[in-house]
């Protein structure tokens, strides 16, 4: 029997990527560090993920196929799932999806509840098994317990518990939980985020120490130890934006509104955020709407911030080489 070859091309066959979303995604609520909330928030940092990665991505959606049949299939009503999931607006630029909600469980057949699905590798699963979702998964914790208190509230329903069901991807096996609310650890998690959203400013990182685990894998780690440097241009990495509490952007520059799809854009008035570069606004060389960093002026009058990235990033480059000529 010949051997079947499979061309490069498709081996090597680029997903389609997504652009950032709008809001500050309420599964987020778990993450420790702030800075990386504004970052990505802001669209400063982009993860740019492997087709391997994004692969995955979809393999885990089309499991979740499988387990919203499994559940109808026991005769679980299930609403806003897979494609036609609800988004709940928590206000000043957060929000979020649960993957769905549903009711006909046995312990409480009358209530609804938020459904969670998720996939995990056999190591997670194991310690899902053994500690629970609370104690293994404290990230998806904190996401259903906001997905509750804020699904109460749009849809006039006391959804107070929580079916979290995952699925080993080596023996697709499941495990069920159910959680009840904690309103007050959701109403905290919430608050944090919109407070994030709205900062005009970089909060501090959650470490100093670019060895610390969750910061070595970080997309943001380049940004927080070496460079200090964005590489995006679009609105919200611009000086002259501000986030409004009714989950939109001012423009200060052109005093209005800028229109949702604009933002990935930006303007040729672009001037980079004060906090994401690496030098501080030279105020005796800068105006109202343009910026000196390090004797280059950014803006109309100047450069623009594309070429601005550029120099900057060969001076750090530069320096990374010096650095490690001196250390040889």
């Amino acid at each position: 029997m010949s051997k079947l070859t499979i061309p490069s091309t498709v081996l090597n066959m680029q997903m389609p990527t997504e652009k950032p979303r709008l809001h500050m995604g309420i599964s987020s609520a778990g993450e420790l560090c702030e800075r990386k909330l504004w970052l990505n928030f802001r669209w400063a940092v982009i993860e740019h993920f492997s087709a391997d990665t994004l692969r995955l991505f979809r393999v885990g959606h089309k499991a979740e196929e499988f387990m919203v049949s499994d559940l109808r299939s026991a005769g679980i009503e299930l609403k806003y799932v897979l494609d036609d999931q609800l988004y709940i607006d928590f206000g000043k630029h957060v929000g979020g999806s649960p993957d769905g909600i549903g009711r006909g469980f046995v312990e409480a057949p009358e209530k609804w509840h938020i459904v969670e699905f998720k996939t995990s590798n056999d190591k997670n699963f194991k310690l899902l098994v053994k500690h629970g979702m609370p104690t293994a998964k404290p990230v998806h914790d904190i996401q259903t317990q906001c997905y509750m208190y804020g699904a109460s509230k749009k849809l006039g329903l006391n959804i107070d518990r929580t079916f979290y069901l995952a699925n080993n991807k080596n023996d697709s096996k499941y495990y069920q939980e159910r959680t009840r609310l904690d309103k007050e650890k959701a109403i905290v998690a919430i608050e944090r985020l919109q407070r994030i959203a709205m900062s005009e400013r970089i909060p501090e990182p959650i470490s100093t120490n670019p060895a610390l685990f969750s910061c070595k894998w970080c997309p943001c780690h380049s940004f927080c130890f070496e460079k200090q440097l964005t590489h995006e241009v679009n609105c919200r990495t611009c000086a002259h934006v501000t986030p409004l509490e009714d989950g939109t952007w001012r423009c200060e520059k052109y005093n209005g509104i800028i229109p949702s799809d604009f933002t990935y854009k930006g303007c040729s008035a672009h001037v980079l955020h004060p906090d994401l570069v690496p030098y501080d606004v030279d105020n005796n060389q800068s105006d109202e709407w343009n910026a000196c960093y390090n004797n280059v002026i950014n803006g109309e009058k100047g450069l623009s911030s594309e070429k601005v990235i550029e120099i900057f990033e060969k001076e750090a480059n530069n320096n990374v080489v010096m650095e490690k000529k001196k250390w040889n």
